[in-house]
Parts: C-alpha cells; sequence; structure tokens
C-alpha cells in the first residue's frame, strides 16, 4: 500500500503549565514541521576525514499559517497577559455634518472628542469651524448651521465594555512554553484515509512575534513559528508522532 500526505492538518496548543487557554485550529492554510541537527567532529593526526562524529545539537522547528484570527494565539507569540479593568477604544467616524446636531455612537470620553479643520469651544458656537461637545447620557455635537453638509473626520474614545479582551504587554514579558499537537491524515492510492495521525511536541516557544497584516478587500492570516524546548520527562521523551489505523 502506498501512504500518501494530502491536503493540511489541525493543530493544537496547550500550555505548558497545564492551566490557560487552549487553541484549536481546523483551519489551517499551511503548516510545517522539521528537525535537523549539528555534529561535532572528531579529527587527529592528517587525516582528510573525521574519526567520528556526534550529535552537537537538535532542532524541532514548527510553523503554521492560520486561515482565522485568533487573539489568544498573542499569548503565547509575545507574552502578553490579560488586564482586568476596562481600557480606552478609539475610533474615527468620516461623514457629512447631518444637521447643527447631533449625536456619536458612543459616549465619549471626556477631552477625547476632535474634528479635523475644527476647534472646539466650551459655549454654543458662534462662529463657522468650532464645535461644542456635551455630555450626559450620550455625546452631542453642535456646529453652526453654515457647516452643516461638511464631510468631516471625528475622532473620540470611548470605554471598552465588560465583555472585551484587552492583552497587554510590557518590558518584561515572556512568551510562555506550550505543548504542541498536530494531527493529520494520511491516505492509500485509492483516495482512503488509512491512519490519523498526532504529532506532539511536548514543550515548545515561539520564536516569532505576531504580525497584523492587513490589505484592501483581503482576508489577514496569522503566521505562527516556534521551536522545541527541553520538557524534562523522566524518560527523555521530546516528541512523539502516532499512526492509528482507520478501522
Amino acid at each position: 500500500m502506498n501512504e500518501i500526505l494530502y491536503g493540511v492538518g489541525r493543530s493544537v496548543i496547550e500550555p505548558f503549565s497545564g492551566t490557560g487557554d487552549i487553541i484549536a485550529s481546523g483551519e489551517l492554510k499551511d503548516a510545517n514541521v522539521s528537525s535537523s541537527y549539528s555534529m561535532e567532529d572528531v579529527t587527529g593526526g592528517n587525516k582528510m576525514f573525521p574519526l567520528a562524529s556526534f550529535l552537537k545539537d537538535k532542532t524541532m522547528k514548527i510553523s503554521a499559517t492560520n486561515a482565522k484570527f485568533s487573539i489568544t494565539l498573542i499569548q503565547y507569540q509575545d507574552g502578553v497577559t490579560k488586564a482586568a479593568t476596562a481600557n480606552a477604544i478609539t475610533d474615527v467616524l468620516t461623514f457629512r455634518i447631518p444637521s447643527t446636531s447631533f449625536k456619536l455612537p458612543k459616549l465619549a470620553i471626556a477631552g477625547s472628542v476632535s474634528i479635523n479643520g475644527f476647534t472646539v469651544v466650551e459655549i454654543a458656537p458662534t462662529v463657522a469651524g468650532t464645535y461644542q461637545v456635551t455630555t450626559a447620557t450620550d455625546t452631542t455635537i453642535t456646529v453652526m448651521a453654515t457647516d452643516v453638509g461638511k464631510l468631516i473626520d471625528v475622532k473620540y474614545s470611548f470605554l471598552s465594555g465588560a465583555n472585551a479582551k484587552t492583552y497587554e504587554a510590557f518590558q518584561t514579558s515572556m512568551q510562555k512554553p506550550f505543548k504542541f499537537t498536530y494531527i493529520f491524515d494520511v491516505y492509500d492510492d485509492s483516495n482512503n484515509k488509512v491512519y490519523i495521525a498526532n504529532l506532539v511536541i511536548y514543550k515548545a516557544i515561539s520564536t516569532s512575534g505576531f504580525t497584523l497584516d492587513f490589505a484592501h478587500q483581503t482576508a489577514s492570516t496569522q503566521k505562527f513559528e516556534a521551536e522545541a524546548r527541553d520538557p524534562q520527562r523522566l524518560d527523555g521523551k521530546l516528541w512523539d508522532i502516532t499512526f492509528d489505523p482507520i478501522v
């Protein structure tokens, strides 16, 4: 029977400590796991070839691209921590002024509203190009009648909601080690699935920070790279791969 690897598999990232967020991805665009090593040669005399060679170091590298964006993956890439308090969210709105008085979608933080080409005033505006901001249960902006219809950019900030997710990075932040499992299928030359396989790396750490790569009307993918580390197991195991027959 000929065995064929076809397509891309799935992955699971689990915290090495055993507690924390688990990231399962069934929508990878690509994945690569490769091992390499270097040798230390023993030489002597004037011989052209080494007398012997011994393993010097080993490396197991992981790289994958996720079709979906995972917020929690940033924890493993940059060592960020979750913030327990609300944070300020900034937004920019571009529109034509609809009337002399209009409301912003969110309750603005005091002092955060600015309009390009306009000057804020404390009282109702009496000069074109000025605006007043009043905040109670909502945020209302008042302008002169001569400014109605002008195209403006409004920048303002508001407090994040109760379900917001905020992650913070500090100078002392460090990547968190994790256990990595890659799940893939093996087929025969009759297109039958013959094995489900697991490649397990018992301890790994990210070797690349996160990237937010945006393009017009294009889905952004999330690249992930990591290397194996010594899990210091009693049995000395670093990784294993298992092929379970489909019955």
